[in-house]
């Protein structure tokens, strides 16, 4: 049995022509309604691959975190036998400001995928923080310098989408989860926050994922984040 069972699915739908009667995200940028979970899902699976080999520690960099989670999809990927449809890029450059003129702003991913009729960039952002459940929390900066990119336009400009991945470094998850919560709460005017952040597990089958929404700066549309967190503790 597949472990990818969303990312098989999409190829299935793909080769019986039905992948296209639904999708998630109206009016902006519609998404095939796998194509988010897939997403999480070979996010969760590189994750804990990475969990069980246990080099991940509490000083380690969000980049080296990033840069071994990218080589254990891969891995995952070819394990699977999974198609190209979906493919992704790290650390990809993105312009921060609406005109795009300056100022760069790199997620730590940039899914993509190949036979996709979109109207527009067919991509979904993924931005990584680390965080601690004890000690200093690092949630501030999840949202200030993570949750914020959304929502100023420098990821995912226009889209219905985004993906927040929380790497707990330091133990235990459940209160590094609720650190982010405060903060959150904490920062809803800055936010703008159109709908709280609270667990909703609709597209991930984690039980710890949370989904927020939010009205973008540069478009005024609303953005739905899913923040899924990963204990590397």
């Amino acid at each position: 049995m597949t472990r990818m069972p969303c990312y098989a699915s999409i190829w299935i739908g793909l080769l019986m022509d039905s992948a296209s009667n639904s999708s998630l995200g109206q009016p902006t940028l519609p998404l095939r309604e796998l194509y988010v979970p897939a997403v999480l899902e070979l996010l969760l699976i590189g994750a804990s691959d990475l969990q069980a080999e246990g080099v991940v520690h509490s000083s380690m960099s969000e980049d080296m975190i990033s840069a071994l989670l990218n080589q254990h999809m891969r891995a995952a990927r070819m394990a699977n036998n999974a198609s190209d449809i979906l493919s992704w890029f790290m650390r990809a450059s993105t312009p921060a400001d609406a005109e795009g003129t300056s100022n760069f702003a790199e997620p730590d991913f940039l899914f993509t995928w190949g036979p996709y009729p979109s109207r527009e960039d067919p991509s979904l952002f993924v931005e990584a923080k680390r965080l601690r459940g004890v000690g200093p929390s690092l949630a501030g900066d999840y949202v200030d310098k993570g949750v914020m990119r959304f929502v100023e336009g420098s990821y995912g400009r226009g889209h219905d989408y985004g993906i927040m991945m929380g790497y707990v470094v330091v133990a235990p998850k459940s209160i590094a989860i609720s650190r982010v919560s405060v903060a959150m709460n904490s920062r809803r005017g800055k936010v703008q926050e159109f709908s709280a952040f609270v667990p909703n597990n609709s597209l991930c089958a984690s039980p710890d994922t949370h989904h927020s929404t939010h009205l973008q700066q540069v478009t005024i549309q609303p953005i739905t984040l899913v923040h899924i967190f990963v204990d590397f503790s």
